[in-house]
């Protein structure tokens, strides 16, 4: 096998530099679509962050306070309270890859503390 090659069990199949399997995707992040999941995740942080921001903006320009908004409209609320929980959690994801990216390594060295990075001394 090459370096940095690996097989991933749900897939079935052998990737270079497979970074991590992506449920969301349905398949492995590697080294031909992983410019293309960056990409899914900065456009899902910045929808999450839009949402987020116009209904906190569209509640701050209510005069009721944060519980007789829960009350008088929780739908609105509950959207409101997920976008900005997966804003902050997918932010944080994409913070990460990014870091990832800027040190030559995959989630895979990471995570199972593989050391088998050639290029990174």
């Amino acid at each position: 096998m090459p370096p940095r090659t690996d097989h991933c069990q749900m897939c079935g199949v052998c990737n270079l530099r497979v970074d991590h399997h992506c449920v969301w995707v349905g398949n492995c992040v590697a080294i031909y679509n992983h410019k293309f999941f960056m990409l899914y995740l900065f456009y899902k942080v910045m929808a999450l962050t839009l949402c987020a921001s116009v209904f906190t903006y569209r509640c701050q320009k209510t005069d009721f306070g944060f519980l007789d908004l829960m009350f008088e409209y929780p739908s609105r609320m509950i959207v409101m309270l997920i976008s900005i929980t997966l804003s902050i959690g997918l932010g944080l994801l994409f913070a990460i890859s990014l870091n990832m990216i800027a040190q030559n390594r995959t989630m895979m060295e990471l995570g199972f503390g593989i050391t088998r990075n050639y290029y990174v001394k």
